[in-house]
């Protein structure tokens, strides 16, 4: 597919309107977005948490991940793929 900028934004669009909010589910912050690509951060920091588990927060990733991947499977015909 070839797209100008502004093609980029509306293809991306409905990509990140399901992903943002999967992330800020499970407690991450979005610290960085090159394209399609998204980088989160997971911190006690960000949550209000009882322990300072650390595996709490791998745990908040994981599943994030693994919702992400459920949700974009079935997104729009499978459209958008995640890795």
């Amino acid at each position: 597919l070839n797209y100008d900028a502004s093609g980029i934004i509306s293809y991306l669009k409905p990509f990140y309107s399901k992903v943002f909010p999967i992330i800020k589910k499970f407690g991450g912050r979005i610290d960085k977005v090159m394209g399609d690509g998204i980088i989160a951060i997971f911190s006690n920091i960000f949550k209000n948490r009882n322990s300072e588990n650390n595996h709490d927060i791998f745990k908040d990733a994981y599943f994030c991940c693994k919702e992400i991947i459920k949700a974009l499977h079935s997104f729009q015909n499978g459209e958008y793929q995640s890795k």
